[in-house]
């Protein structure tokens, strides 16, 4: 039976791996390794209506949830709490405090976790700016009229985590 020339250099050049010192073993594996962008969306209710939060840096779309970048050595939980600081000011008292609702790829190399705050908030009628200038200004909104300046991904958002909120209320806890 013959061999691929491919499956033989694959053979050939994984058995040369072994011959390498170990920090030449991991750069070579990063060089040749997919990279990922992961980021978290955190969506928040209270009621009927979610929290959205005005964006300085975009003028195309400046409305959405809280979004942000996955910090090195940070779980999508950890993230998603000190995100929504970052942006609301309000601190979430702790991983518990989110629910995952979707986990998707934004691009080819851009993976996102989508979370919704477990629990209805109350955070007044809206919020200020944010202390980095991030944010403008957040409002609560009724879900069934969502700005026509949303980010257009974030809407598919807003009804998934909508509809995981209703499902675990219809739920009944296991005895």
């Amino acid at each position: 039976m013959k061999t691929s020339w491919r499956r033989r250099l694959r053979r050939s050049s994984l058995g040369l791996l072994q011959y390498l010192p170990n920090p030449c073993v991991s750069r070579l594996m990063w060089w040749t390794q997919a990279k990922f962008l992961v980021a978290v969306a955190v969506v928040a209710f209270r009621q009927n209506e979610v929290l959205l939060l005005r964006h300085s840096y975009r003028t195309r779309h400046p409305w959405g949830v809280v979004t942000g970048y996955v910090g090195y050595g940070e779980t999508l939980e950890e993230a998603g709490i000190r995100e929504f600081y970052e942006e609301t000011g309000y601190r979430l008292a702790e991983a518990a405090a989110l629910a995952l609702v979707d986990l998707r790829f934004v691009g080819r190399h851009h993976l996102e976790a989508v979370y919704r705050v477990r629990s209805n908030l109350d955070l007044g009628q809206g919020l200020g700016p944010s202390s980095d200038g991030e944010i403008e200004r957040g409002t609560w909104q009724a879900v069934d009229r969502l700005p026509e300046d949303l980010l257009p991904d974030q809407r598919r958002l807003i009804f998934l985590a909508d509809r995981a909120r209703n499902a675990s209320a219809n739920t009944t806890p296991l005895p």
